[in-house]
């Protein structure tokens, strides 16, 4: 950016500077983490986040400290912009919004805030600070190994391009002008991305209560033909799991019979499924994988990032510290079905994906739990289920949290209710379901990429606001060299009347002590 900074043309009456000549920084609120809470009561101050910093400032889930953390000049006022200084996300990192209203409250530790002079027209310096230019800049300058960390030093040398005051105020209603329009068509998809996410769920609801194709009881009736009812196929694996334990030469302990599902509280199913638990499901023990340490030599084990829109992304993986023969055990393989044991999202913690084919061995983490079920039993379907509010709800219900983290264990999951269908409809509702989907999917890619180019407008714009392009140009405009000029001498000023303010009191009290 200093490059292209130094190299570009300046338009009429336009100057270049730093931030620092034309902004106070202000350090965020530091304050002990027993004191703050999350209610408003007397005595506390609101604070903001890096969280809350977004395309405009969120005023929701603030934290509250004791008023007596706050220093006079830290409690923001209108025009004031508040910085992210510190996130362990590069793209959170140098996040920035305008304060526009009147609001009493302040900022944390982890952010700044820049007070532009009051020379400035209100939100030029605001826009600039979301221009892709100065991102790239501080994304660059804030890198770090675990926790990126803006400096004040950053802000201050940021270079930017002053254009006269006048001018200021046309870019800025330009900006403001054109924005308003892909603000509502960034809104209109949006709410069509929510709408999608609707459908979807609906799909999914439709497909767990028999409401998505017509049900194997129905057609046999119309044919004319006996079926198998999902009791029926459920006492077959169930006789087949046990006969194969049986078979065992080397079996220990008593064979233990998956206990029937509490349907107490559950939904009535249509003719011929059944509730049945996981435990019932599964020719395999649940079984979690194994912790390694990362390694530059060593074999493949998956990383939790592997489990992507309910599949197992195999090249999602790191190298662990571990031998081919000690990872052997843990290798994955085709139709496995793997649950995530733990996320900081109760939203994401529980949810599966299937293995498609393997090229090449693979381990599995421990952060991952393996199910292997009954062949006669849809992998594709028990996925679909597995993913849709009606497991969601008793995953969630269940989840325990330790550290912020939502976990499940073997035992959460072996206990969950699945409606099961008879086979041939198990595998009707799949083709249905992955029909409808594959709609919702083209339309939500269509949709994403409407929203990339409504942002690459929204930079195109900046960068025309920020290089004399968006706005005309007036000759009569008094330059921004007088402009800097005046914020230079004002400032100036102020600190001198601050350093006598300081030298005051100190003569005095010599004074006295001489007398």
């Amino acid at each position: 950016m200093t490059d292209n900074f130094q190299q570009l043309d300046l338009p009429s009456g336009w100057c270049r500077t730093i931030l620092g000549q034309v902004i106070s920084v202000i350090r965020g609120v530091s304050y002990k983490k027993q004191d703050a809470g999350f209610e408003a009561t007397a005595g506390v101050v609101p604070i903001l986040r890096a969280t809350n910093i977004r395309d405009r400032l969120a005023f929701e889930d603030l934290v509250y400290v004791p008023d007596h953390y706050v220093k006079r000049e830290q409690y923001l006022i209108p025009g004031d912009i508040v910085i992210a200084a510190s996130s362990g996300s590069r793209s959170v990192v140098g996040k920035a919004a305008q304060l526009s209203t009147d609001w009493v409250g302040s900022f944390g530790a982890f952010c700044l805030a820049l007070r532009p002079h009051d020379s400035f027209t209100n939100g030029y310096l605001a826009w600039f600070l979301q221009s892709q230019e100065y991102r790239s800049r501080v994304s660059r300058l804030a890198a770090g190994v675990n926790i990126n960390n803006l400096r004040r030093e950053h802000i201050e040398e940021t270079p930017v391009l002053v254009p006269p005051l006048l001018e200021q105020r046309r870019i800025v209603a330009e900006i403001e002008k054109q924005f308003t329009r892909l603000d509502a068509s960034v809104a209109a998809l949006r709410r069509t991305q929510a709408n999608l996410k609707r459908y979807r769920a609906s799909v999914l609801r439709a497909a767990c209560s028999g409401e998505l194709v017509s049900t194997e009881a129905e057609l046999a009736r119309a044919e004319g033909r006996e079926y198998e009812p999902a009791d029926v196929l459920l006492e077959r694996i169930l006789a087949e799991r046990r006969a194969r334990w049986e078979s065992q030469e080397k079996r220990r302990g008593k064979y233990k019979e998956p206990a029937a599902p509490d349907t107490s509280d559950l939904p009535p199913l249509p003719e011929g499924w059944a509730w049945a638990t996981v435990d019932a499901l599964i020719s395999e023990p649940l079984a979690n994988g194994r912790s390694v340490k990362t390694a530059s030599d060593g074999f493949p084990v998956l990383r939790l990032t592997a489990l992507q829109d309910g599949q197992i992304n195999q090249s999602e993986f790191k190298v662990g510290a571990w031998t081919e023969h000690e990872a052997e055990p843990f290798f994955i393989r085709e139709g496995d079905f793997f649950v995530s044991r733990g996320n900081g999202s109760i939203k994401l913690v529980g949810l599966g994906g299937i293995v498609g084919p393997v090229h090449e061995p693979v381990a599995y983490p421990d952060t991952l739990i393996r199910f292997r079920l009954h062949p006669e039993v849809s992998l594709s379907y028990f996925a679909h289920v597995w993913n849709s509010a009606t497991v969601r709800q008793q995953l969630e219900t269940v989840a325990r949290t330790t550290a912020g983290i939502h976990k499940v264990n073997q035992q959460d999951l072996s206990i969950c209710k699945i409606p099961l269908p008879p086979l041939a409809e198990q595998r009707r509702i799949v083709a249905e379901v992955e029909r409808r989907l594959s709609v919702v999917q083209q339309a939500e890619a269509a949709v994403e990429a409407s929203l990339q180019r409504a942002e690459r407008l929204r930079q195109s714009i900046l960068k025309r606001a920020f290089s004399g392009e968006l706005a005309p140009q007036d000759p009569d405009d008094e330059p921004a060299s007088v402009l800097l000029e005046r914020i230079r001498a004002q400032r100036e000023a102020e600190q001198a009347a601050a350093t006598a303010s300081e030298k005051r009191p100190a003569r005095r009290r010599r004074s006295k002590a001489t007398g």
